[in-house]
């Protein structure tokens, strides 16, 4: 279900690979913006940070400027070896926590969803990396066939030195019972539905259909600008939120579903061109904060014109129920 790739197997055509170097992020994550900044968030939309050759440098490098800074890796956790994981533990600020997505406490369960990931390699690294002084927490997504090992994983996260265990439901059976799961050749292998108890509700096609009155009679409750954050993706383009930064390389397939989501998706781009340059290899995170089109164009967007990405995720619909990301979390234990 991850948008890099088409129900799990043949990868998303709109994705083009590209990674940071340290010399960008100095470039962009400067002096001027580390003192400003209280937490940051490794947390890829379309990739797994701990990819990322450098990312113990990023750390290392923020630290040194804001010592109080907070920093929150998110992982599979399935990559890299144990020395690795030890040396990370080393290059993080006091206040940090590398959040692993573990769905499953064995190989079988594991692999159903993140597929191609080894549980043993996961628990293996989140030990190191314990061991070593750092602050790890655990995500367990749930479906129907995991649902019953929460509570086994719950106990374990704790038995191992884990600081946090979330359960949470995924929001991406949007308008289906279960999900075909497909290989390489777009074959479907096996499906996965959510759990059984699931209390989320999810927009049907009748609702999707008639999307233009559900943005228009949303009111946003814009998580970012509540909370004062900004997202800087992969090609160092900077976007009010990681939810538009999806827009782009969002990719449907060709049934009803899919054309209206084209349709949603050309309407959002527009508005993401009106605000203008974005890329922060052409101007500083602050020039592009404080430029007309991401003071005005989006600001006034969200509110009046009502972007179809903010309806559905910070949105509140006399025309629909939609499904908020805190909505997601069904509980946790510190």
């Amino acid at each position: 279900m991850c948008a890099r790739n088409i129900r799990g197997g043949i990868e998303n055509p709109n994705l083009v690979y590209t990674d940071w170097t340290l010399a960008d992020y100095k470039s962009i994550m400067t002096q001027e913006v580390i003192n400003q900044v209280e937490d940051i968030y490794f947390c890829g939309n379309y990739g797994d940070p701990v990819i990322n050759n450098e990312l113990p440098a990023f750390c290392e490098y923020t630290k040194n400027l804001n010592p109080n800074i907070r920093i929150r890796i998110h992982t599979n956790g399935s990559i890299r070896n144990t020395l690795w994981w030890r040396k990370l533990a080393d290059k993080l600020p006091d206040d940090h926590a590398v959040i692993f997505g573990i769905d499953g406490i064995d190989d079988k369960t594991q692999e159903i969803y993140r597929i191609g990931t080894d549980y043993n390699k996961i628990i293996d690294n989140a030990t190191a990396f314990i061991q070593s002084g750092g602050n790890a927490e655990w995500v367990f997504i749930r479906f129907q066939h995991n649902q019953d090992q929460v509570e086994q994983a719950r106990a374990l996260s704790q038995s191992l030195g884990f600081k946090k265990f979330t359960v949470k439901n995924t929001s991406r059976f949007v308008m289906t019972p279960y999900l075909d799961v497909q290989d390489k050749n777009g074959t479907s292998v096996y499906q996965i539905r959510p759990p059984s108890d699931m209390p989320l509700t999810f927009i049907d096609k009748k609702t999707l259909s008639m999307y233009k009155d559900v943005v228009e009679t949303s009111v946003i409750e814009c998580k970012v600008l509540k909370d004062k954050e900004i997202y800087i993706d992969a090609h160092k383009n900077l976007y009010p939120c990681c939810w538009l930064a999806t827009v782009p390389y969002a990719y449907e397939t060709d049934d009803i579903t899919g054309k209206i989501k084209k349709e949603m998706k050309q309407q959002d781009l527009e508005i993401l061109d009106a605000i203008g340059t974005i890329s922060t290899l052409e101007k500083s995170v602050k020039d592009i904060i404080d430029s007309d089109g991401y003071q005005t164009v989006w600001h006034n967007r969200w509110h009046n014109d009502k972007l179809i990405m903010c309806a559905r995720t910070c949105g509140v619909s006399e025309q629909a129920s939609f499904s908020q990301p805190k909505d997601q979390i069904i509980n946790e234990t510190h």
